[in-house]
């Protein structure tokens, strides 16, 4: 990983990312993503977890846990 939890979640806050994973089957995963509070819905949602953390998923459009360990890679996502 190219940063510490801690980076990550700080981006996320500031940005759509790309969060690159190991899926729980194996298998290799990405996720847009983000946490900025003008696009996150209002919740109560604890963002760390233990190695979880909780981001809102932008395709889905609802929360989902990453662990930290299993993620790879993490880009903000730039936009034209």
């Amino acid at each position: 990983m190219n940063m510490t939890v801690d980076e990550l979640i700080s981006e996320l806050m500031d940005n759509d990312m790309t969060v690159f994973y190991t899926a729980a089957d194996g298998s290799a995963a990405d996720m847009l993503c983000t946490l900025a509070e003008d696009i996150v819905p209002e919740s109560n949602v604890k963002i760390r977890n233990g190695d979880n953390i909780r981001v809102y998923d932008l395709v889905n459009e609802e929360w989902a846990n990453l662990p930290f360990s299993k993620i790879s890679y993490a880009s903000p996502v730039a936009y034209s």
